[in-house]
């Protein structure tokens, strides 16, 4: 059965020989008819287990020569339709499998959607939050669109302001956006809540040494690179991220409210903390 083929897919990871005969116990339209199917159903793990075989046969397979004409047929194919209905699903992982497979495969046609997504998840989702924005970004290439960032950091609550940090994080050395970045960063600097302040600082201070970067010896370069790593908050938004998530995942969650994610904060981050200094000072030890 083709949809027990590509739930096993994950037991021959990038294997061109399986792809093909995947591809070959049915026809094109076939494998895009099941792939439809999965994406459309309520099962996170069925559809991440499609998501993961449409990346790697989108992005591996054809290097092999194979999967050539179903790549042909995927971005004009009811399986896009169905990624971009998921981009605003009750299940928060079927929108981030939706979302880190639409960015990866390319699907530029998208993006309208995933716009209409931000909209819908700005101040209902922050968590995912900077992956949307990150594969928003990847489709756009050099035409990114910094409104997402000035509405995030405008935003009614305060995750959805910190998670800003963390959507622009990953281009703090990018050539020609510092200057962006600090105007975007530069009203969390005093945001209400210590938690944004904090991580607002030293982002600030992160892109403020890549903008000078070019003109320091690199001996100078790693000492202020350490000396600003060592004033790292303890807690930043990744962080978050990372933790909500395990949460989510420890309680069967599919899905949550601002609310549990309040909750979370003032009950389970402080457990959090605490068990990454336990495991810190084990490793010194060790």
């Amino acid at each position: 059965m083709i949809e027990a083929a590509i739930a096993d897919y994950i037991d021959h990871l990038g294997d061109p020989g399986y792809f093909a005969t995947v591809i070959s116990s049915t026809d094109e339209q076939g494998l895009i008819d099941a792939l439809a199917r999965i994406i459309r159903s309520d099962d996170d793990e069925r559809v991440n287990q499609a998501c993961l075989f449409i990346r790697d046969l989108i992005l591996i397979a054809p290097k092999h020569g194979v999967g050539l004409a179903f790549r042909d047929r995927y971005y004009a194919s009811p399986i896009i339709d169905e990624l971009e209905r998921a981009l605003i699903a009750d299940n928060h992982f079927i929108r981030k499998h939706a979302i880190y497979t639409l960015g990866k495969t390319g699907s530029t046609r998208s993006i309208t959607e995933m716009y209409r997504a931000f909209d819908r998840l700005s101040e209902r989702d922050p968590v995912i939050l900077p992956r949307l924005v990150g594969e928003i970004w990847w489709l756009e290439q050099d035409k990114k669109n910094w409104s997402m960032i000035d509405r995030m950091t405008g935003g009614t609550h305060y995750t959805t302001r910190w998670a800003s940090l963390q959507a622009i994080a990953p281009y703090s050395r990018f050539e020609g956006l510092q200057e962006v970045m600090l105007r975007c960063i530069e009203c969390l600097r005093a945001d209400d809540e210590p938690l944004v302040r904090a991580e607002a600082e030293y982002r600030y201070r992160e892109i403020a040494l890549a903008g000078v970067s070019p003109e320091l010896s690199k001996a100078e370069y790693k000492r202020r690179r350490r000396e600003l790593d060592r004033s790292r908050p303890e807690v930043c938004f990744q962080d978050i991220e990372l933790w909500f998530v395990h949460f989510l995942i420890a309680h069967h969650m599919v899905s949550y409210s601002l609310g549990d994610l309040e909750q979370f904060m003032a009950t389970e981050l402080s457990i959090c903390v605490q068990n990454r200094r336990n495991y810190q000072s084990t490793a010194k030890k060790s």
